[in-house]
Order: structure tokens, then sequence, then C-alpha cells
């Protein structure tokens, strides 16, 4: 009875507790089941808009004469549908690649300002977590399968002895994919064995994390050729885009110089069309040289047309503004390569990628404003590194035109965007442009945690900008004296001929 008694009085303490951690538990669970399903939506969201921007890029740049009604069977209009497909998913995987530091850094900014607000309770590190290991995920899958598998697919023909179609054209293309993924793992294999302090992967399974380790350094190598000079050419594309400033006299003299040799050039080559083949080959020279001095009076007459305060103030304020990020990037480097040269004298040496939670500081000791100004400089090396990739002699071939790139040039510039795209957040993190850290499976690259080869880095991008830049200025300079002397004797001359009229007059 007595322990009865006991049983009976200890039960009213023990089951509301027992109940009270049952309601926990599955309140928690309730509550982790409907962040995962938000998460995935907004992914999910994000994703879509994404590739529909990719979808329209591909259909502006792509050929129109190879389209599917234009081909001479099903199969291979098949193939081109599915390759577009292909192209249009690594060119979302590419975009993601770019926005994921700025849309990284900007939501860290509104949780830090705003940190109890009810709208932005979905924003969190587990949802930008996931979006970075997506992203991740995107890159592997179109560099090692999708990309390759749309470029074996576009040239494949079919197994001989095979009926021709579809399935003997996907055949075909299974068996290089197997073929190049076992060249490439073993590859992989033997580099591991050659540099095993570096690079140690334990088992084949580790061969792939490995693969888009070395596939992102290359990246971040051709990105050190490609950034600076898009830090020098950009500047021309802006003379190209934004007209630039000169004197309205000196350009109508051009225009009617230009009116003259045109003309000529078009005599000329009306004659070499009737001539013999030494003629013809003039004819081909002759043809090319009208066509530069069209586009150069075409350029001319839009500065004749332009409004002034095009000419005036918006070209000088896009030219400091570039030219100021320019130089912020490089200060910001040059910081960068000091403190890991400091570090790499201490006692432990090594960077630390420790886990980061957003909405605890900024990223800035500046607060949003020196976040804002590190968004725009990460934009301004990405964009430089792309406009850098179609300036460079080994892939300028490789330039989209809109309306008339193939669908084989298509697949390579995929290739080339998804390889930048891959080394886009480890450059920005190498060259110190952020102290935000790597989320996601971006932290775990190997060679990211070696001070030496990251300081390396830094000073080979420092010194290759420094060379370009001051090549690019130099020349600039010289071009710049050149056209100051030549509307200096312009106006000398007008002013002569008013004089000399003026006197004739009296």
């Amino acid at each position: 009875e007595i322990f009865e008694m006991q049983q009976w009085s200890v039960r009213p303490l023990l089951l509301p507790s027992a109940a009270m951690d049952i309601d926990q538990l599955d309140e928690a669970r309730q509550r982790n089941f409907y962040d995962s399903v938000r998460e995935t939506i907004i992914c999910l969201l994000v994703a879509l808009l994404l590739y529909l921007a990719s979808c329209a890029i591909v259909e502006l740049f792509r050929k129109q004469h190879t389209r599917e009604e234009c081909y001479s069977g099903h199969d291979d209009a098949i193939v081109y549908k599915v390759s577009a497909w292909l192209c249009a998913f690594a060119l979302c995987v590419f975009l993601g690649s770019v926005l994921l530091l700025p849309a990284s850094i900007v939501g860290n900014e509104i949780l830090v300002l705003y940190p109890n607000s009810y709208y932005i309770k979905w924003l969190n590190t587990s949802l930008v977590r996931g979006l970075w290991n997506t992203v991740f995920v995107g890159c592997n899958v179109s560099l090692f399968l999708l990309l390759p598998f749309a470029y074996f697919f576009m040239e494949s023909e079919g197994l001989s002895g095979w009926k021709k179609g579809i399935r003997s054209r996907v055949y075909e293309t299974l068996i290089l994919l197997v073929f190049v993924s076992i060249l490439a793992l073993g590859f992989a294999q033997l580099l591991s064995d050659f540099s095993g302090s570096i690079l140690s992967p334990s088992t084949w399974l580790d061969q792939v994390p490995l693969l888009y380790s070395l596939v992102s350094m290359a990246g971040v190598v051709l990105m050190t050729v490609c950034t600076p000079l898009g830090f020098a050419c950009i500047f021309t594309v802006l003379g190209k885009i934004i007209v630039k400033p000169k004197p309205h006299g000196f350009v109508e003299e051009e225009i009617d110089k230009l009116k003259l040799e045109e003309a000529s050039l078009q005599r000329r080559k009306k004659l070499a069309s009737y001539g013999s083949h030494q003629l013809s080959l003039d004819y081909n020279e002759l043809d090319q040289s009208l066509s530069h001095l069209q586009q150069t009076r075409l350029d001319l007459e839009r500065h004749r047309n332009s409004s002034p305060w095009e000419r005036r103030l918006l070209y000088p304020l896009c030219f400091l503004f570039l030219l100021a990020m320019t130089l912020l990037c490089l200060l910001l480097v040059a910081v960068n390569s000091i403190s890991l040269a400091l570090d790499l004298t201490s006692s432990t040496p090594g960077l630390v990628m420790e886990e980061y939670l957003l909405g605890q500081a900024s990223t800035s000791s500046l607060g949003p404003i020196g976040a804002g100004i590190e968004t725009l400089v990460i934009l301004y090396v990405m964009c430089a590194g792309v406009l850098g990739l179609y300036y460079n002699p080994l892939f300028k071939y490789l330039l989209p035109e809109r309306r008339a790139t193939s669908m084989t040039k298509m697949i390579l510039n995929c290739i080339l965007l998804v390889l930048l795209s891959s080394a886009f957040p480890l450059q920005v993190k190498a060259l110190g442009l952020t102290r935000l850290n790597l989320l996601g499976w971006f932290g775990s690259i190997p060679w990211l945690s070696r001070v030496w080869l990251v300081l390396l880095y830094n000073v080979l991008f420092f010194v290759s900008t420094l060379f370009i830049l001051s090549r690019k200025v130099s020349l600039a300079v010289l071009q710049e004296v050149s056209y100051l002397l030549k509307s200096l004797a312009f106006r000398n001359s007008t002013t002569k001929k008013s004089l000399a009229g003026s006197e004739h007059k009296h």
C-alpha cells in the first residue's frame, strides 16, 4: 500500500513533464518540416527565375537557321532541343554562382538591420547555405555530366551497325562519357598520388570533390589571366557604349573626310570587281577597308547626334566610377597580401574557415555602406573576368553573336562560363574582397586553406593587373595626346581661316 501510494504520488509529477517533452518534440519536428518545405519552395522559385532568364539568353544568341523546322529529320530536332535545355541549365548555374556572394552580403545586412522583423523570418543561414550547396552541386553536374553529354550528343552520329536514331546516338554519347570519366578519375588518382600532402583522397568516391577542386583551381588561374585584362578593356567598352567628349567641329571635319575616302574606295571596289584574280584579291581588301571606314563614320555620326550631357557629364562620371572600382580592388588585394604575409610568418599560419551565421555582424567595418561598396567591387571583378575572357586572344573567336551562334559554340561558351563560375566565390575569398566566409561545400575546397598558395595568387594577381593597366594607360595617354594635338591644330587652322576671311572682307 505504501509503494502504491508513492507510485501514485510520483505519477502526477512525471506525466505532465513527459507530455510536455513530447509536445516540444512534435513542435520541433513540425517547425523543421515547415522550414525545409519553405526553403525548398524558395530554392525552386529562384531556380525557375534563373532558368527562364537563361532560356531567354539562349534564345537571344542561338543561330536562326538551326531551328528545329530547318533540320532534315526529327532526330536532329530532338538533339538540338536537349542541347539547348542543357545549355540553359548551365547558364542558370552560372547566374546563380555570380549572385551568391552579393545576395549573401545583402541578406546579412538586412538581418543585421532588422533582426526581429516578422517579414524576413524566412531569411536565415540554413536557406542561404542550401542555395550555396545547390549551386555547388549544379556546377559539378554541369561540368562533369550535362555539358559533356550535350557536346557529345551534338557531335554523335550513332553506333556503326545500329539503326540510325536517337537511341543509337544516346548509346554512343554514354559510351564516350564513360570513357572520359574513367580518364578523368585516373588522372585525379595519379595527381593525388603525386601530391599526397596537399590532395589526399582516400577512396574513389573522394575523386569527384578532388576533380572539382582541380577544376576550380584551373578556373581561378583563368580568372587571374582574364580579370586584369578585363580591367583594361572595360574602359574601351565604356567608350563604345557612351559617347566620348570631342570637339564638334573636329568631328564634322572627320566625317567629311571619311565620306570622301569611302566614295573613293567604292569606285576602286567597282573597278576591281571586273578585273583579274589579283584584282579580286584587292577587292576583298577593299571590302574590309570600306566596312571599317563605314563603322568609323557611323560612330562619329552617333557622336554628332548625341546630347551634350552624355558627352560632357555621363562619360566622365562613368569613367571615374570604373577607375575608383579598379583602384579600390587593387588596394584591397594589397592589404590582403600584407595580412597573409604576416600570417605566414606567425607560429600557426592558416586560413580558418569558421561557420558563418547570417545576422550576427556586418561584413564591413563601415556598416551597410561598406557592405554596399563591397558588393559593387565583387560584381565589378566578376564582370571584368567575363569581359576579359572574350578579349583574350585564345577565346576571342568564341564570342557569341546575336542570332548567329551555333549550338556547338554555345556549349563551349557554357563550359567556360561554368568554369569561371566555379572560381568566382573562391577568387573573391582568396583576394580578400569580403570577410564573409564561403558557406556550404564551397568552404571545404582544400587548396584554399594553404596560406602560401593564396599569397602567391594575390601577388600574381596584383602584379599582372598593374602590368596590363600600365601598358593600357600608356597607350591611352599617347592616343589622347595625339588627339589633343590634332584638335589644337584644327582649332588653329579654323582661327587662321576666320582671320584671313575677315581681312579679305576689309
